[in-house]
């Protein structure tokens, strides 16, 4: 397990613990903040912790895809934000793709369809 994943369930733990309210069998359940985890804990009667928690997340997924009139997949953005743009010339060709990170490509094509340039943000250039 990394360090920072020990970290974070460590504070987990921790603000579980502060955070207890006991009913009347000292066991509570708590919700965590927008209800997209839930975490359950319990006390001894003698106010000891007992802490053998299960935390799950229950995310919601979200992607959006937008296709043009010929079918081609021109946007894409996933749950965590991360898109991709892509553009076509008139024959379908990808001629630009971008990315959230700042990634690009370019392309170009003869009139036959073929390659013929490529260009990215890295830059790397292509000519046959």
């Amino acid at each position: 397990m990394k360090t920072k994943d020990k970290k974070r369930i460590k504070a987990i733990l921790q603000e579980m613990i502060d955070n207890l309210k006991l009913d009347k069998d000292y066991k509570t359940k708590i919700m965590c903040f927008g209800g997209d985890e839930e975490r359950t804990c319990s006390r001894q009667q003698d106010e000891t912790p007992v802490c053998s928690c299960v935390c799950s997340c229950k995310r919601a997924s979200k992607d959006t895809t937008e296709y043009d009139e010929n079918g081609n997949l021109i946007y894409h953005e996933n749950s965590l934000g991360f898109w991709e743009k892509i553009e076509y010339d008139k024959n379908n060709n990808k001629i630009y793709y971008e990315n959230s990170n700042g990634f690009w490509k370019k392309y170009k094509y003869d009139e036959n369809n073929n390659e013929i340039y490529y260009e990215n943000s890295n830059g790397n250039i292509w000519e046959p």
